[in-house]
């Protein structure tokens, strides 16, 4: 029995929405199976050889390798929805879907660098929005993903410290995050205090992604959110001395291998643990 692309996509929806994922995921992961969809069909049905030639082309675009991996994860996804109610032919080996690996875990900025970084920031004379999210996202080791639903009623003081509360949807569960910078508290709120409560406060996630490369060309440094989150774990195991429980609490993982891989530190920050003479 033949399957139209349409009905396919909307099984597709529906077993990501059975999982949990949020609805700007669920949107750009059923764009990504339409487009594969359609690159299958300009070269026949679903065969093994169709995903490795649409694997092989990724691999030549000069993408990111997080834009990389958000494709490959959302086809992985397509292929364990067609599996749930489709008869298929495809039989990829598991090794034949791969993420694109780099030095992902480990930061490639280090701890000078983001200092650097923030001096510009706090010397930068425009836009209180780029400086709220570049100090919420430094102080919270928040993603993107996490700051953009955000209201002016997910902050609180809780015993005379600042928090943030927010609901991850993929896990449906309330996280809550306490700032570890005093002067990042200051400008979040500050900037908070400036704007209405109607007004959702933070940027979409290509706004957030223009912030930092613009502030970066600034410095001359190529610092982006995932790297102010390593940035972050690396603080709070270093310097504020949380332990691996607590750091995966407030990371937000679900393993604390995960957790440990971003408070790994960068090559110039291993050199200053040594002994000075």
């Amino acid at each position: 029995m033949a399957f139209s692309n349409v009905e396919i996509i909307e099984n597709f929806r529906s077993y990501l929405r059975s999982g949990g994922y949020s609805d700007n995921t669920v949107k750009l992961y059923c764009d990504i199976a339409y487009a594969y969809i359609l690159f299958c069909l300009n070269r026949g049905e679903f065969k093994d050889n169709c995903y490795i030639n649409h694997y092989s082309d990724f691999r030549k675009r000069e993408l990111a390798n997080t834009t990389l991996n958000i494709h490959i994860s959302a086809l992985k996804m397509f292929y364990r929805s067609m599996q749930f109610n489709f008869t298929t032919t495809i039989n990829i080996e598991r090794e034949a879907i791969r993420t694109f690996a780099g030095s992902s875990n480990i930061p490639n900025v280090s701890s000078s660098d983001v200092n650097k970084f923030m001096k510009h920031i706090n010397l930068y004379p425009d836009s209180s929005v780029d400086k709220a999210v570049i100090h919420l996202l430094y102080a919270t080791g928040l993603r993107p993903s996490e700051i953009i639903y955000l209201g002016k009623s997910s902050f609180e003081i809780f015993e005379g410290r600042f928090v943030v509360n927010f609901y991850e949807q993929k896990k449906r569960r309330y996280r809550a995050v306490p700032f570890f910078e005093k002067e990042s508290i200051d400008v979040v709120r500050n900037y908070l205090d400036s704007i209405s409560s109607i007004k959702v406060p933070f940027p979409q996630i290509r706004k957030i992604q223009y912030i930092f490369a613009n502030h970066s060309k600034s410095v001359n440094l190529s610092i982006n959110p995932r790297l102010m989150r390593h940035s972050f774990a690396y603080r709070c195991a270093n310097v504020y001395d949380l332990t691996v429980s607590e750091l995966q609490a407030v990371l937000g993982h679900t393993n604390p291998t995960m957790s440990m891989r971003y408070a790994l530190p960068h090559n110039d920050d291993v050199k200053l643990l040594g002994v000075k003479f």
